[in-house]
């Protein structure tokens, strides 16, 4: 179930990001596809010059500029921004640790976007499928287990 609120936000980031290449990621991805939960802000994720991109499209809304943020598992550039009540966090270049130690390079974004349509929009969305291995990645095993499972589940 998507918020009414949520939706306003996906229309306004439809309308601005024309053009761009970026997708959804994270709780509000996962509603849109059909998880039974319901998100509390959303994720948009994009190449480190995209995340740019959009910040600079959605100037009035920005909280945080986007700056490098990183810890032991996960790094990328990351802004925030406060639309309608919902907070938005851009996601540019991410990067995981894998178990050698080494960093992933970023993830190509077109081989793993879906869309979906949610009322009149079409969303880009990350697939499910990547998404349950990102988690794992990052040690969130028990959401990445919620996505498997749900998956199987839904055929």
């Amino acid at each position: 179930m998507i918020p009414e609120k949520h939706i306003k936000v996906l229309r306004l980031l439809c309308d601005r990001l024309e053009g761009v290449n970026w997708v959804l990621t994270g709780s509000t991805s996962f509603a849109i596809q059909g998880l039974p939960l319901i998100p509390h802000d959303i994720d948009i994720q994009a190449d480190v010059d995209m995340s740019y991109e959009i910040e600079k499209r959605l100037a009035e809304f920005v909280t945080q500029p986007i700056c490098f943020s990183g810890n032991e598992k996960i790094r990328s550039q990351l802004g925030r921004l406060f639309i309608d009540g919902i907070q938005v966090e851009i996601i540019g270049g991410i990067e995981k640790q894998l178990s050698d130690g080494t960093w992933e390079t970023p993830p190509d974004i077109d081989a793993n976007k879906r869309y979906f349509t949610l009322e009149d929009l079409r969303i880009p969305v990350l697939s499910l499928r990547y998404e349950e291995d990102a988690y794992r990645k990052m040690g969130r095993i028990e959401r990445a287990d919620q996505i498997k499972d749900w998956m199987e589940q839904s055929g």
